[in-house]
Order: structure tokens, then sequence, then C-alpha cells
């Protein structure tokens, strides 16, 4: 996305400094001593390698949280941006080496420092040279998908939503592969249209007799083209929230692109929504199928197909009821958190929509493990819990995290968090308001970076947490550095949000 990577080098003032000081200071000795500008040049190239050297790798995991992977299609980009940034490059320089007298070598300096500042423009540039080609890949890959897709036959199951849909998916394809019929889906968090369909092309099978397919998305029209791949024969709603509300620019674009998964749907469909969800209810009144469905824990209304009922939890997961169709089944697993048994429940519903048998659905929900990072309780050999909710995090997560921090017997409740992002204008409100809730529950609370520190602080004074509880810290591992010289048995620690580097460190080029 070249505009949005354009504007966040403009807003960072993401522009070369090092470089462009060595060879500024290059050029302005050799301007008062060009009888030495060869050896100048040398020692500046020197300066340079060890620049480079000490500049932080975003290949090495061991100089950033999540090293960059290399796709064939990043490198054929940063091969093109290395040949547009090395031709003038070595232009200049010939330049000075072969017509030095002539032009002293300080007038090197310029070009080479344009060089550098520009170099974003050379990836822009790289992208946009091989877009066409770009484009003629996806499109034989993407139609290849489709062919398979359209020989294998598989029943479709659509997820989409703002919050959810990893965990959802995984549930489901777990319940579907035991209790119905092989069931293809892509793993962890794969959901744009060229993963899904390289997950297609490589891995769904004539033996799948059932397809789960989750629809990610940034903007109107991606899960159309999703639901263009992959035809979604029924498919769940999880939660329209705002996530990504910075990208979409209002909470009706995030409502309109999550109903494109239900308005592809057949009219013999089957549309699974969050009850509990307003916008999630709008849309399923909106695109009535063969079967609409919802699900939840607020069963006032009485309409509930499926609901969740005496839920309790402690350190050894949960206990509730679930109802569907005028029966109650109990059920446990060792999942906490509303959103996550939430999740759950939309899996439940769609099983038995698909035929699965309930109390068989409900067995298979008591061997569920919670997911990596996402409300993980973990018991340290310290004494210690630890919640590992550092997945991603979004107003209502955040929210039920901090409630199973209240309700988990224990000393000292602590939160480590860089608050949430992505949030557009809501960003500093949410953050204020999940902070005041925060420090009316918490002893001590660890907040990371400078993006939401300062909504972060003044929601959590209201929440009234004293001042000296409150430790602003730079990132993520000075933090875990510090709560291991003061943890004791028995605290209970939330890690809520793991940003990535960029916005917990102020980088310098």
């Amino acid at each position: 996305m070249n505009a949005r990577y354009l504007g966040w080098i403009a807003r960072n003032k993401m522009f070369d400094r090092k470089l462009s000081i060595a060879f500024l200071v290059f050029g302005l000795l050799a301007g008062f001593l060009p009888q030495i500008s060869a050896v100048l040049l040398l020692l500046t190239a020197l300066v340079v390698f060890v620049i480079v050297q000490t500049e932080k790798n975003p290949l090495n995991k061991k100089d950033v949280k999540k090293g960059l992977v290399l796709t064939n299609r990043v490198k054929r980009i940063r091969n093109l941006a290395w040949a547009l940034y090395i031709i003038p490059a070595a232009l200049s320089l010939v330049f000075v080496l072969m017509w030095g007298k002539a032009y002293p070598a300080c007038n090197y300096i310029l070009p080479q420092i344009l060089l550098f500042q520009i170099v974003p423009l050379y990836i822009v540039g790289s992208n946009f040279l091989l877009s066409g080609q770009e484009k003629s890949v996806q499109n034989y890959f993407l139609n290849d998908a489709k062919r398979i897709m359209g020989e294998n036959g598989t029943y479709n199951v659509g997820i989409t939503g703002s919050y959810g849909k990893t965990s959802t998916k995984m549930v489901l394809v777990e319940i579907m592969n035991q209790t119905l019929a092989p069931t293809f889906s892509p793993p962890k968090s794969i959901n744009t249209l060229m993963g899904v369909t390289a997950w297609i092309r490589n891995h769904l099978d004539l033996f799948h007799q059932y397809a789960i397919c989750e629809m990610g998305a940034y903007k109107r029209g991606s899960i159309e083209k999703m639901c263009e791949l992959v035809p979604p024969h029924a498919g769940i709603v999880t939660r329209i929230g705002i996530a990504h509300l910075e990208r979409y620019g209002s909470q009706e674009n995030i409502f309109q692109a999550k109903s494109e998964l239900p308005r592809a749907l057949p009219d013999d469909g089957i549309l699974v929504c969050n009850g509990d969800d307003l916008l999630c209810r709008r849309t399923s009144e909106e695109n009535p199928k063969g079967q609409n469905l919802l699900y939840g824990f607020d069963n006032s209304k009485g309409d509930l197909n499926a609901y969740i009922s005496d839920l309790e939890y402690d350190k050894s997961g949960s206990r509730f009821k679930i109802h569907y169709e005028g029966k109650s089944y109990d059920a446990t697993c060792k999942i906490l958190g509303e959103p996550l048994l939430s999740n759950i429940l939309a899996s439940f519903t769609m099983a038995c929509a698909l035929g699965a048998n309930p109390a068989h659905v409900v067995s298979l929900i008591g061997t569920l493990k919670a997911y990596d990072n996402r409300l993980e309780l973990k018991e340290v050999n310290d004494g210690t819990i630890e919640l590992h909710d550092a997945y991603n995090s979004n107003p209502s997560g955040f929210g039920a995290a901090l409630d199973v921090l209240n309700g988990l017997k224990g000393q000292r409740k602590i939160l480590i968090t860089p608050g949430m992002v992505e949030l557009g204008d809501r960003e500093f409100e949410e953050n204020f308001k999940i902070a005041e809730k925060a420090g009316s529950i918490c002893d001590l609370v660890y907040v990371i970076g400078e993006t939401n520190k300062k909504a972060l602080t003044e929601g959590l004074a209201k929440g009234n947490i004293p001042k000296e509880n409150v430790v602003c810290i730079r990132n993520m591992k000075t933090a875990f550095v510090e709560l291991q010289k003061i943890r004791n048995k028995g605290d209970i620690i939330l890690i809520e949000n793991d940003l990535p580097d960029i916005y917990e460190n102020l980088i310098t080029l």
C-alpha cells in the first residue's frame, strides 16, 4: 500500500540521518582537502560499513520481535529497489573518479545525500513497476485456486468479524473434523486473499468434505473477493466493532465490509451471528437466509438460538451451561473470558446447524485448550499466574481480560500493556476508558511505550490507582526485566497486547 507507506514515513520522519551526516562531513573535508579526497572516500566507505553493521536487522530475530519474512514477491521488490539505487549511485561515483580534477569530490555528496533521502521512493517505484507482473502472477494463482475449489466441491463456511475470527475457526475445525467429516482450513491467522489462495493450491485434497475460510479485510470489497474464491454456503459473523477503524474510516464502512459475507450466502444458506452485538443482529436482519441463527450471553429478548448461562471460572477454567433447541448442556473448558467463550458458542451453533450432535460437541468443548496468547493462563514455578492475552487487543477483549483478572483469587493484580492501536479518532477515548477500568482493578500497572501513554496514565489516574503504582517503561523486554525483580508468590499478571517494535521504540535511520 504505497500511499499508506509514504504517509507513515512522513508522520514518523523516517528520513536518513546517519549516512547523510557521514557524507556531509566527507564532502566538507574534501572541499578543504581535495588532495586527499580518495583517502576520505575510503574512510567514508568504512564509516558507512560500520553504520550498516550497527543498525537493527529486521531479518534477525535477535534484533526484532518478529523477523521479516522475505517472500518471493518481497525479494522481487527489494532487488529492483536496489537496482534503482545502485545505478545512479554508481554513476555519481564514476563521475567523481573520472572527472575529479575538474569537479571537486565534494560534488559527490549532494547526489549521495539525495539518494539516501529518497530510499522510500525506490521501494514505491519498484512496487509500482512490478505491479503489472504481480497482478498477472496473482491472477494465475487465484484462477488455479478457484479451479481446485470447484473440482473439490466442498461445503464452504466463511468466518468474518472485527475480532475472534481465528479462534472461532480453530474451534470449528476441531469440532467438525471429529463430528462431521474431514475439514480443510488454512492454519493460524491466514485470512488474506493470496494467503488463502496459496493454502488451497498446496493443501486442499479431494477427501476434504468441508472447507472453513477466515475472511479478513482492511477495506470494503476484500471479503467479496474472498467469497468469489471460496463461495460460502454458510457463514459466521463474530462481532462488528472498531478494529482497524483508522483504515476503514467509519463504523458504517466496517459494517458494510463485514456484511459482504452474509450477502454472498445463497438463499438457502446458514448465517450464524453474535446476538450480543447490535451490528451483527443488523446484518442478520438485512440478510435473511435458510437459517438465521443468533448466539450469545444475553437472552433477555428470548430470541437467541444458542446461549450461555451460569458462567463461573477459576484458574482451572470455565464452567457454564449451553442452551440450544430447548435443551441445556453442562459444559466445562480450560478457556477463560466471555469473548473466547462466545467464539466457542459460535462454533457450537454452526456445527449443530450442519448436523453435529450437540451433546457430542459439548464433550469436545471440554477438551479445548487456550490458543497461544489468547487469554492463556500459565502457572509459573515461582507461584505466580500469568494471563497471556498478547496476540491482539480490542476494547471488548481487553475488558473481558480485566474481568478475568479481577475474578481470579490471588495477591496483587498486575497489568502490562501498551494499550490498543488502529482505532482511528477513537484511540485515545477507548484507551482512556479501559485504563479507568484497569485502575479500579489493578494494584500495579506497567504502561509500555509512548503510543498510548497519555491516554492510559490519565485513565488509570481516574480509576484511582495510586500514581506510584503506575510505571511507564520503554518496551516489553524492559518491563519483564523489572517485573522479575518484584514479582511475588500469589501475584496474577495480565499481559495485554504486544505491539511491533515501531510502536515501542523510536527508530532513527
